[in-house]
């Protein structure tokens, strides 16, 4: 196909429909609050995840917890 003279890919696109030409998309205010919004809920959501994984009580412990006092 490399090879033939013929432009297939001009004839392809006569042949297809017409259609509308294809609008890039822009930065606007409402995509950048969108974006924003998105990594604050991202942000909350994995401090809420980790603070569900690590143990209340050996946050800023230095020394291993005690057991429990018998009486």
């Amino acid at each position: 196909m490399k090879r033939d003279p013929r432009d297939l890919l001009g004839e392809f696109r006569a042949l297809a429909p017409q259609r509308p030409p294809i609008i890039l998309q822009r930065w606007s205010i409402r995509r950048v609050a969108l974006a924003a919004a998105m990594l604050a809920v991202t942000v909350i959501a994995l401090y809420i995840g980790v603070q569900a994984v690590i143990p209340v009580g050996n946050l800023g412990a230095s020394a291993p917890a005690a057991a429990p006092a018998t009486r």
